[in-house]
Order: structure tokens, then sequence, then C-alpha cells
């Protein structure tokens, strides 16, 4: 396998391959170049350090598999590569994934028909059904499952415009990478596949990038298709696609989804009904009114947990289209659940809960306080620190920076990117800001700052966003207007 090809000699050999008019003629100077590779030049393997989200398995599977087809830098093989995949109209796609938990495989299938059918299969872990009509996915919440139904085309991951057959081809860590230096092949050669038939395996790095990535991809020399692809993390194989099957017919029924009657369904397709908003949002005002502490609020669908609530392993996450607003009653060990939303117990005890626009009587004593925490923040960080990030705080909102969070330990995320994380990583915590003039993050303090494609450690520094914004200011203000 060779250490790296120069690109003239890759377009020489490429060019003279198509231009024998001969049998196979192609497949010869493949293995032309193949040979030299093995007599002139020994394997070199590339290791690879990044955050396995493991919950983001296939958008992640999916996004590696279009950059290893369209970087920048190369544009003789995989520009064929690139062509041919931005033919295809159906792939069936079959593989594994890594469970860093127990070790071992577990099997991974896609399906995409054309640009607005998909379906996808993560054993024991979670599925998603797009028939063109709603989005259906099914994934594991503590002792139940969940079933949120979504308009059409809501696939995590998937861009304004784009479409399922684009998340195929080439989105998602193009972008990220080829900013980083772009993917060389540094190495090749002949591989057979499960049906007895000779494929080019290339072996992709982005040797620029400290947290570098190494893609094997295995090429059909025929058809220019991708036919099999592994991804390496930390030097090991967590994810390997074993075969893929193009333009084939595939039944509609393949990408519709019926719900288990055992799922608690969150939907959030159907809007509410105004009154029922308007509703809402005059109970939070009243209990405002009479004292009472809302310590979440969020106009969209999300989730709270741990150390954000007063009982620690108590996770309650939304069901509502709308979103969900709580408060805590510390004189009657409750929350007061303003919307829909499901609460359990990560403890291995079973314990959960479906409330709505009611009280929800927590399952054991309380492991702090409102107060206890209050005082826990304003002790953790120093006051001088306190009073530089106040002061750098107010420039920058008045430079037109969005306060994003502050937390003194923990993690939090973006309203503005979902699946973009901050962690604290000191003991005077951190600030985020957000420019949305210039797309980027400004972290106070010491964080690590990770998304599905890439993390990294920042301190009082800006942090470029992962992509557009998925909510704009704009939209986020509009959401949480009144409330």
């Amino acid at each position: 396998m060779a250490t790296e090809w120069p690109e003239k000699e890759l377009a020489d050999l490429l060019r003279s391959a198509r231009a024998v008019p001969k049998p196979r003629a192609k497949q010869k100077a493949l293995a032309a170049m193949v040979e030299a590779a093995r007599l002139g030049a020994s394997r070199t393997r590339v290791t690879v350090s990044r955050r396995k989200l493991f919950a983001a398995a296939f958008a992640a599977v999916l996004i590696a598999t279009g950059f290893c087809l369209a970087p920048k830098r190369h544009t003789i093989a995989l520009a064929d590569v690139a062509r041919a995949m931005g033919q295809v109209q159906s792939a069936h796609l079959v593989g594994w994934m890594l469970d860093p938990e127990t070790g071992s495989h577990r099997r991974m299938e896609m399906w995409v028909k054309g640009p607005t059918k998909y379906r996808e299969r993560l054993e024991g872990l979670s599925e998603a059904a797009d028939d063109g009509t709603r989005l259906v996915t099914l994934s594991g919440c503590g002792p139940v499952r969940v079933a949120e139904i979504r308009p059409p085309g809501g696939y995590p991951g998937l861009e304004e415009g784009m479409t399922y057959l684009d998340l195929f081809r080439r989105a998602g860590l193009q972008d990220y990478l080829t900013k980083a230096g772009g993917l060389r092949v540094t190495g090749s050669s002949w591989v057979k596949m499960p049906d007895g038939k000779n494929a080019v395996q290339l072996v992709l790095t982005a040797p620029d990038e400290p947290e570098s990535l190494q893609v094997v991809v295995a090429v059909d020399p025929d058809t220019d298709l991708v036919v099999q692809w592994e991804r390496y993390d930390g030097g090991e194989l967590y994810q390997k696609a074993e075969w893929i099957e193009y333009d084939l017919e595939i039944p509609d029924s393949t990408f519709h989804s019926e719900m288990p009657e055992d799922a608690v369904v969150a939907d959030f397709f159907t809007p509410q009904s105004s009154e029922l908003v308007a509703q809402r949002e005059r109970v939070v005002k009243e209990m405002r009114a009479a004292g009472v502490r809302f310590f979440f609020q969020a106009g969209t669908t999300g989730m709270v947990g741990g150390e954000a609530t007063w009982h620690t392993k108590l996770h309650i996450r939304s069901l509502d289209n709308n979103g969900m607003a709580l408060a805590y009653l510390p004189e009657r060990n409750a929350y007061y659940v303003a919307g829909k939303a499901l609460a359990w117990m990560d403890d291995g005890s079973g314990w959960w809960q479906v409330v709505e626009d009611e009280e929800l009587a927590a399952p054991k004593p309380p492991d702090s306080t409102p107060d206890a925490h209050a005082a826990k923040e304003a002790d953790t960080t120093p006051p001088a620190c306190t009073a530089s990030r106040e002061t750098e705080a107010k420039e920058r909102k008045a430079a037109g920076w969005r306060c994003v969070a502050k937390i003194c330990s923990g993690k939090c995320s973006s309203q503005y990117h979902k699946g973009l994380w901050f962690k604290v990583l000191s003991t005077d915590g951190i600030r985020v800001c957000y420019l949305p003039e210039r797309n980027v993050y400004y972290v106070m303090g010491k964080a690590l700052v990770w998304c599905a494609e890439w993390e990294k450690m920042v301190e009082d520094a800006e942090v470029a966003a992962p992509g557009p914004p998925d909510v704009t200011p704009e939209q986020w203000d509009a959401e949480h207007r009144g409330r």
C-alpha cells in the first residue's frame, strides 16, 4: 500500500485506463498502480482520536461516507466516484457499529429512495422511517421507548434544502475536514468483496487535522461506486458498511413505520391549539406572580435531568410540540409541568411517568434544594473572575453577542446549533456567547467543546460553529416572546 500517490501520477494512470479501448483496461491500470505501490512503499497506519457520539450513530456514519466521495483536494479517482454517486437514486446499506459499552457489534441497516424516503435501524438502540409524509423515530429513554413523530425530512443532520440522497452522498464532515486541509489518498490496494468481485481499496486521511480521521473505502472499478467502507477511531475499527446496493427496487412499504404498542408517543408534528398554548402561558404567568420559580423553559423540545433538577438521576423530557416549562415546589417535593413530558429515574428502578399540565410527585426525597443550588453557583466563581466576566459579557452583548449559557459545573448545549455541547473544565465555570453575524461562539473560561464531527479544548477563545444555525436568534426570540 502506498504512502501517498502524487496526483499527476494517479491522473495519468487513470487517463490511460480510460483511453485504452480494451475490456477491463481500467482494472488493469489500477492493478498496475497497486503493484507499484506494493513494491515501492510500506503501509502506513494513521490512528484517530475523536469523541464517540453513539446516540448520533447514523448521522455520523452517512456524513463520513459522503465526505469520502468529494474532497476538494483530489479531483481524480474520487471525482469519478462523486459523479457516479451523484446519479444514484436508491440504495441499501448493511453493516455494523461497535458498542463501546459491551464491545459487541450492533447491526446497522439503511435504505434511501429518492430525495424523500429514508429508513434506518441500529440494533437495540434506534430506528427511523420517513415515507415522505412523516418521520417516525424510535429510541430508548431509560426503561421506556419513545416514538417521535416529526414532519417529513426532519431527520437530525439534514440541513435546510438537503434531501436524504444528499445526506447519503456528500453532507456533513465535508466542510469541516476540507477546512482542516482536505483528505489525501495515502494507500491503495485490491480487495475481494463478499460477492467475489475485486474492488479498489483506498485509505483516506486528513493529515493537517490534529485529531485526524481515517476512512478506508472500497470502490467498484466498473461503476465507480463505493461498495464498502470502514471508519477508525484511535486506531480501532468501530463502523463498517459491509456491502451497499444501488439503484434497486425498494417497496414503499419499507419506509412506513407502525407505532409499537408499548411506546410513549411524542407528537412533534401536529401543532397544539392556540387555546391550549395560551392557557399554559397564563398558568405560568400566574405561578410566577405567586413566587413560583420556573427553572427550565423551552419553546421547543428539550430535556432536563441530573444536576439540573433537585433529584439526581431524575430526567424529564418534553413530549410536546411547543416544549415545556418546569417548576419545582419544595414544600410538596413535586414538579409542575406546563406541557406534556416523560419523567423517569435512571437508577435501575424502572420508575417512569407521563404528565401533562399537572404536578409530578418526586419519586424520592430531594438531594438538594433550590437555595442550596443557588448558593453553590454563587460560591463557585471567584469574585474577581465574576466581575471581569460580567464586564466582558456586557461589552459583548453591546457588540451583538448573544448569551448562550453561564454555568459553574457540568455541561450545556447551544439552543442555536443542535448537538453542540460545552463542558466546564475549570473551577471557575464558563460563560458562552454567540455572534450570529459571524456564526461563532466565544467561551470565557476553560471548556471542552464538541459536536458530532469534532471536539476541541478551548480557553477564553472563539469556536467556529459546526454549520449554519438550526434555530436563528430571531426564531428563538419569536418562540420565547412573552414567556
